[in-house]
Formats: C-alpha cells, sequence, structure tokens
C-alpha cells in the first residue's frame, strides 16, 4: 500500500447500537470525504458488530459509480480468536468464500465485509476481545511517524517534512473507550480525538464533559449529578463511576486535544451553516498539534484541501518566512492543485517575482 497522508482510527462501541439516520449520513459522508480528498487509512475493529458495522455501511455508498474513483483504504485490526469460520481462512495463495452472516448461537463474531484489508491477530486466546490492541497501538504509533512529502520536485524540495497524522473518532463506546481516549490523549506525541456527538454513552459523557468540565471552565457543583450519570450510562457501582469520572475529566482537560463535532436538529431548523466532519476531522489536527504556518500550509497542500487552508491558515495578521509561499506554489504546480495556485495568488505571491529563470527551467522540465 502507499503511505497514507493521514490516518483516522475509528473507537467505540463493540455491541451493536442504533444510529439516528441523520447522523448515520453524516458519518458516512463525512468519513469518505475526509478519507478520499486527503489520501488517509481507516482503521477499524474489523468485526461486523458495533461501531464497525456503522463503519461498513459508510464504505458500501462508496461502492455507487459517483464514488468510484479510487478505493478507500480501510484496515480491519480483529482478535484472531474471536472470528467466526477463522479455520476456513488458513489457507496460502488461495480465494476463500467467507460467508459473514452471524451465527447467533456462538460468542463469535463475523468480519465486515465492507473492508479492504484485514490483520487477524492471534495471542492463544479464544471468545477473548483485546488481543489486538496492543498491535493496533504500535501500528498507529509506527505509521504515524512516517514522514510526510508531497512534492515530486527534486530542485525544490518540500519545506517542511511532517510525520503522518494520527487522529481518533469516537462513535458511541462503553467504559474501555474513554480509557482508550484517555491513552490517546496522554500518549507522547499526544493524539487529537473527535467525538461524534449524539451516538450515545462514552461519546455522549465525554462531550458533555468537553462543553462543562474542559480546560479552565468548570461548572460548579456538578461532580454529584455527573457520577449519577455515568453511572447510569455504564450501569456499573458508585466506586466504578467515580473511577470513570476521574478519567473523563482527565479526557478533557486539553481541551486542544479534544473536539466535539454536533450535528444537531437546531443547526438544521435555523439554516446555520453546518461544519462536515470530514472538516472536523482535519481542522482538528490544526488545533491539537504547534504546528507552524507553514506547515498547516504543506499539511492543507498535501491533502489538497484548499478550502481547509482557506479557513485555518491564511488567516489574518500570519506572518510568512521569505520563500514559504513560493515554495508552495511551486508545489500546488507541480502536483496541478489548481486551487492553490487561485489562493496562492489571492495571498500574496507576485507571480513577476515568483517566476525566476530556474523556476521556469525546472516548471518546464
Amino acid at each position: 500500500l502507499e503511505l497514507p497522508k493521514l490516518l483516522i482510527s475509528i473507537s467505540g462501541g463493540k455491541q451493536n447500537f442504533h444510529l439516528q439516520p441523520r447522523l448515520k449520513k453524516a458519518l458516512g459522508e463525512g468519513l469518505l470525504k475526509a478519507a478520499k480528498t486527503t489520501g488517509a487509512w481507516i482503521l477499524t475493529g474489523g468485526l461486523n458488530t458495533g461501531v464497525t458495522r456503522h463503519v461498513g455501511d459508510a464504505l458500501v455508498t462508496e461502492r455507487s459509480p459517483r464514488l468510484r474513483s479510487g478505493r478507500v483504504v480501510s484496515i480491519g485490526i480483529a482478535p484472531w480468536g474471536v472470528v467466526e469460520n477463522r479455520k476456513d481462512l488458513i489457507h496460502k495463495n488461495k480465494d476463500i468464500p467467507y460467508h459473514s452472516i452471524h451465527n447467533p448461537a456462538t460468542k463469535f463474531s463475523v468480519l465486515n465485509n465492507q473492508h479492504a484489508y484485514f490483520l487477524l491477530v492471534d495471542n492463544g486466546t479464544v471468545g477473548k476481545y483485546g488481543a489486538e490492541l496492543a498491535l493496533r497501538r504500535k501500528l498507529e504509533k509506527f505509521v504515524s511517524l512516517q514522514k510526510l512529502n508531497a512534492s515530486r520536485s527534486r530542485k525544490f524540495p518540500y519545506w517542511t517534512h511532517c510525520s503522518t497524522p494520527l487522529v481518533c473518532l469516537v462513535i458511541e463506546g462503553g467504559t474501555n473507550t474513554i480509557r482508550s481516549v484517555l491513552e490517546y490523549v496522554t500518549s507522547n506525541p499526544p493524539v487529537p480525538v473527535v467525538i461524534f456527538d449524539g451516538s450515545g454513552r462514552a461519546a455522549d459523557i465525554l462531550a458533555f464533559a468537553y462543553r462543562y468540565m474542559g480546560g479552565e471552565y468548570v461548572v460548579p457543583d456538578m461532580q454529584e449529578e455527573f457520577t449519577l450519570m455515568i453511572q447510569k450510562t455504564f450501569s456499573v457501582d458508585l466506586e466504578h463511576a467515580e473511577q470513570l469520572y476521574r478519567e473523563v475529566l482527565m479526557c478533557v482537560k486539553v481541551k486542544a486535544l479534544i473536539t466535539v463535532y454536533r450535528c444537531s436538529e437546531e443547526h438544521i431548523a435555523s439554516g446555520d451553516k453546518r461544519v462536515e466532519l470530514d472538516q472536523t476531522i482535519l481542522t482538528a489536527l490544526f488545533k491539537s498539534e504547534h504546528l507552524s504556518s507553514a506547515e498547516q500550509l504543506s499539511l492543507a497542500l498535501t491533502w489538497n484541501r484548499d478550502d481547509i487552508a482557506r479557513s485555518e491558515v491564511f488567516q489574518y495578521g500570519v506572518e510568512w518566512s521569505p520563500g514559504v509561499l513560493e515554495q508552495a506554489m511551486m508545489d500546488a504546480l507541480i502536483n496541478d492543485r489548481v486551487a492553490f495556485v487561485k489562493l496562492l495568488l489571492e495571498n500574496g505571491v507576485n507571480i513577476q517575482k515568483f517566476l525566476t529563470i530556474d523556476r521556469l527551467e525546472e516548471l518546464y522540465n
């Protein structure tokens, strides 16, 4: 596989849950647009249950003729010991028919047949979840350390070399999802998390905490009420709920690392311009990382997202280091980024000064 320009790791509920049609639509469209426009990989749990099933449903729409250009790289990382009919898969260099219809009489789960690739992790256990978690974290970390380089120009190398951005998208989820979020935001380097508000349980608890208890702003006298809410949501005892309360507060403490995506009826009713999920995912990365303006422009250019560059990078008062915009223009021309050429001309690139003899020669070559 070609290296991704973004890694979207999906975390959330393993058990099946209902997602309102408008939320499901927003998830499907936003996730596909984020992946297709940026060249991202989508990582999930791979099994046809819970959040992975909803992601699989989103991938089905990709098969429509309108969206056929280049299949999204979706990788399901699942524990081998819980895969139904796994013995059928043991072959070498052979196509195997695999029926992804769940048998309710077993404790095993089938693979989601909309994913493009699978990694099945075997630690010797049977019927136990979690075997894949350590490998998944290591893989995410490894890929996120790989350098991005979008430039095809040898003479004018790309002015900055960012690592592959990693973002976690949380949809619904139980107590383990809260632990996962805590791992992401406290890891080194920390990983930004986008919370899909309205999807239920862990996502809604985290979104609520972010609103009322994140950062400096904390609504007083809410601990008792919030602990009861946690107790009720996850059906746990008071001691466990208090522990989860502390973990949730640690999750939302650094506001720059958490972004909440809301797809509310009020937005739709009031006619407000709704921020799409793909835009939320991409701007969450800008919000969380201390990137220079040049690095932000580099990422937007790599993803070919002029809308993100326009809204997030070219803000009033940005001072550019000498040569940065010219190098961006060179890269936009070489990579056929027409919208970026227009954007850069609007934002200070002087075409007379830009077209030196050396650059003209490079462009013609």
